[in-house]
């Protein structure tokens, strides 16, 4: 792999000191870092030089960087330093000219160079600090710490850094971080990509911003987009880190593949991997608005009313509504509206089943995917009950009756000549207690509910046959005071009369 060397002077400098911890100094030419003044109260000094890469190295992998600075051992006379994290890189950009001790930039990791490197003498002479914090220290700046004297770079002797780079090794990598792997839950509106670039380690970081993640120049960035066998592609040329895909070219609902290609400042192109995402629509909220905890007239035609919520600003395309006569122990479907423009449930008259209910409603999103139920509303309704549906009719001389009925509490029976009366109870079978006679036979029955509104008649009929049985042969003598009968007969009777 190609390399080139690079020499890098410091273009500005500023001291520090604590005792005078608001005045920024950009003007020395000799800074003693360390100690202030021994004798009184302990004071601290410290050195920033400011390093900027050139262009040409920016997004170049650094092979080694290396401090040169022209110093000597700064003399103490109670304390000798021996060793000690004497220099450091500066994190992040910085301005010398505001550089003040309560204002002072972020170091990182320190490099020991203590000031028995320095030598005995106290004659100035040049040592270098070799492999320095990555290119940072080349990018933003060096702080020098601890008890020696330096050229800053105010001087004829500036600090300066050689830089030995790889010439065509980019220096980042493309980092998708929307979005990627999940569910882009609102295809009718835009989709916001967004992507940043990540820098290599030990890369020149010229220019770039301390932020997380990190804004490096852009010149253009390339996006494509894929859905079911369709690629788009746009270009971005404003430097921005982020391109809206209209809604128009995106599925609904369906998976989506994307990508960008960016063109840096220095003209080094690099692409991302394919990031993944499924449009779909927002889930559907749905709550009952009315009626809730009211008296309605079930015999006429009422409103089920609700309202939703989705967070993709779409309309239900669809309304289940159920209902429950059992407080919610089981649910019967009442039914289902797909008109957008009405999704009100508008029952029939006697559709509801009287007395105490509840009811509740979901929605479907334009996906067709349906959201949870919503809170059961309790309503009760007033109406006669629906006529009871009479499912059997025996055609003996005694005929028993059953019958299906909703909210029964008493029921009325008529068979022929006989009538029940009013019978209370949810008991749905009875039986004639009289022997009725050949021939047809009308059978009528009506039920009451808890609201004592009864119910219209059901009506049907059965054929009374009375078969013969085999002769009775009967003998009657007096027993004192009594009569006792007894007969024979070849029949087989159950009971005899």
């Amino acid at each position: 792999m190609a390399t080139r060397t690079v020499t890098i002077y410091a273009s500005g400098s500023a001291c520090t000191n604590s005792m005078t911890p608001d005045t920024p100094n950009t003007t020395q030419t000799i800074i003693a870092v360390g100690d202030v003044n021994f004798g009184a109260s302990m004071g601290h000094v410290q050195g920033f030089e400011k390093f900027i890469a050139p262009k040409e190295i920016f997004e170049k992998k650094v092979v080694s960087a290396i401090l040169h600075v022209y110093a000597r051992r700064k003399q103490v006379s109670f304390v000798e330093t021996t060793a000690g994290d004497d220099l450091y890189a500066i994190e992040r950009d910085w301005n010398p000219t505001t550089t003040t001790a309560n204002n002072v930039p972020l170091a990182i990791k320190g490099i020991d160079v203590g000031a028995r490197f320095l030598g005995k003498d106290f004659a100035w002479r040049e040592f270098s600090l070799g492999e320095m914090v990555g290119a940072k220290a080349a990018s933003f700046g060096v702080n020098f710490h601890n008890y020696f004297e330096y050229y800053t770079s105010n001087s004829d002797h500036k600090p300066y850094i050689v830089v030995t780079v790889e010439d065509t090794v980019g220096g980042y990598e493309i980092k998708q971080n929307w979005p990627k792997n999940g569910q882009f839950e609102n295809p009718l509106n835009n989709c916001d990509l967004a992507w940043y670039l990540d820098p290599i380690p030990g890369t020149i970081e010229w220019n770039a911003r301390a932020f997380d993640p990190p804004i490096w120049p852009q010149k253009k960035a390339i996006v494509s987009w894929a859905y079911n066998g369709t690629t788009k592609t746009a270009t971005v040329t404003d430097g921005g880190w982020g391109f809206s895909i209209p809604k128009e070219q995106l599925p609904n609902p369906g998976n989506v593949s994307w990508s960008v290609q960016v063109t840096s400042i220095n003209g080094f192109v690099q692409s991302s991997g394919q990031a993944n995402f499924t449009t779909q629509d927002g889930t559907v909220r749905a709550e009952v608005t009315s009626p809730i905890n009211a008296y309605i007239d079930g015999s006429k035609t009422v409103d089920l009313n609700w309202r939703w919520s989705i967070p993709t600003g779409t309309r239900p395309t669809r309304a289940d509504f159920q209902v429950s006569g059992d407080g919610g122990m089981t649910w019967d479907d009442l039914g289902t509206v797909t008109n957008q423009n009405d999704l009100t449930y508008h029952t029939e008259p006697n559709e509801l089943p009287a007395g105490k209910i509840l009811w509740r409603v979901r929605g479907y999103n334009t996906n067709g995917t349906a959201g949870p139920w919503s809170t059961a509303a309790a309503v009760v309704v007033r109406r006669a009950p629906n006529t009871p549906l009479i499912s059997g009719v025996t055609g003996n001389p005694k005929p028993a009756v059953s019958w299906q009925a909703d909210g029964q509490q008493a029921y009325q029976l008529q068979i022929g000549p006989w009538d029940s009366g009013t019978v209370f109870g949810t008991e749905k079978t009875d039986q004639c207690p009289e022997f009725l006679p050949d021939g047809p036979a009308a059978v009528r029955l009506r039920v009451q509910n808890s609201f004592g509104m009864w119910s219209a008649w059901a009506e049907t009929s059965v054929t009374i046959q009375n078969r013969p049985g085999a002769d009775i042969t009967a003998r009657a003598r007096a027993h004192r005071a009594d009569i006792r009968l007894t007969w024979e007969t070849q029949g087989e009777y159950p009971e005899y009369l």
